[in-house]
């Protein structure tokens, strides 16, 4: 398990290391690009949803705008500030106020699991926009948080990244699982050994295909 507030190169290419010599003592380091592609999306998802809810706290509340009363205005807002600022005032507020990601990768003898948890919940428009989002298993170029193509940042074709791997090795429709708490969410997924292992094509044999 790690825990941060945000995946930047370094700690990304940290994270993707660990992946990589995990996977390897399982035999299963094919699996290092696409398993991290889908780690980290999972996390920056997961630090955006921490930084819009200390956003609204500390920025757009303020100033008479929440996410469930103006969420149009309220994503403006927000884009304006990444746009200015890139994370760097959002990652101070998450470092003062303790708000954390967890990321947690686990093996057993059938199966290997990644989730990402969140050490707060999101909002309820939000929520409600990442329900719809794994129910469909697909998503539009306008269809990112509602229908507000210009003020999304992308978190829905994260996912749709995500899922576009995960069901390439897997037979469940619905591979990306995300769980709601009182207090916080987690979002991941699991995937069966055999499921894996049948989709590792062999190298050839030496000499085949050649005529002669």
């Amino acid at each position: 398990t790690a825990r941060l507030y945000d995946i930047d190169s370094q700690s990304g290419e940290l994270m993707r290391k660990i992946l990589d010599m995990l996977l390897a003592r399982q035999n299963l380091q094919h699996y290092t690009h696409e398993m991290y592609v889908c780690l980290k999306e999972l996390a920056i998802n997961a630090s955006k949803a921490n930084y819009k809810i200390l956003f609204e706290k500390h920025v757009a509340r303020p100033q008479y705008v929440s996410q469930e009363k103006d969420y149009t205005r309220f994503l403006r807002m927000f884009q304006e500030e990444i746009e200015k600022n890139g994370n760097r005032r959002l990652m101070e507020l998450a470092r003062e106020e303790d708000r954390f990601i967890s990321i947690t990768f686990q093996s057993s003898l059938d199966s290997i699991a990644v989730w990402v948890t969140n050490s707060q919940n999101i909002s309820l428009i939000e929520k409600q926009a990442l329900l719809k989002k794994l129910k469909k298993g697909e998503f539009k170029n306008g269809d990112s948080f509602g229908e507000m193509p210009d003020y999304a940042e992308g978190a829905g074709f994260g996912l749709n990244l995500i899922l576009s791997i995960l069901k390439e090795y897997t037979r469940d429709q619905e591979p990306l699982k995300v769980i709601f708490y009182p207090e916080f969410i987690k979002i991941g997924f699991m995937l069966t050994r055999d499921e894996l292992k049948a989709k590792i094509v062999a190298p050839p044999a030496p000499g085949a295909g050649s005529n002669g």
